[in-house]
């Protein structure tokens, strides 16, 4: 059966007063049905605590992070690198890690964004990156398609 929230204080409180009045902590242990080791874990949680009975509650063993997200300034980053560039996923994170970004985002991470964002190909429309068989220098503003065109 499973206990709300408030019901796993008072239950915590119980094993407390049950080591107090019996005067061993291996009998109220037997007594109550929990191994020594969780008595004392959450006593010194407790005493810890200061004795505040709001500690003694469940908390969330979710993780406050995951490794593969990816937040607000990496997105702004990640998008404005890829549209400068037209480079995918896997050359981006690469770009990133050699240029030593802290806390860069996991490889998987970019994958899964730059689908998300469409698709994990390179922007057709890039200068560099033009299918249609001419293309354009971005320095010198000069096409060609095997010819020099002055």
């Amino acid at each position: 059966m499973k206990l709300a929230g408030e019901q796993r204080v008072r239950q915590k409180l119980y094993w407390f007063r049950e080591a107090c009045e019996l005067g061993n902590v291996k009998l109220a242990c037997r007594h109550t049905g929990i191994s020594r080791k969780t008595y004392y874990k959450w006593w010194r949680i407790h005493v810890e605590s200061g004795y505040n009975t709001q500690r003694l509650a469940d908390r969330s063993r979710r993780p406050h992070d995951h490794p593969r997200t990816i937040r607000g300034k990496w997105k702004r980053r990640i998008t404005r690198f890829r549209r400068n560039t037209g480079y995918g996923p896997a050359r981006i994170w690469a770009h990133f890690v050699r240029r030593g970004f802290p806390m860069s985002p996991a490889p998987g991470a970019f994958t899964r964004y730059c689908a998300g964002k469409g698709s994990s190909r390179p922007d057709p429309s890039h200068p560099e990156k033009s299918t249609s068989g001419a293309t354009r220098c971005p320095c010198l503003g000069i096409e060609f398609d095997g010819v020099t065109h002055a």
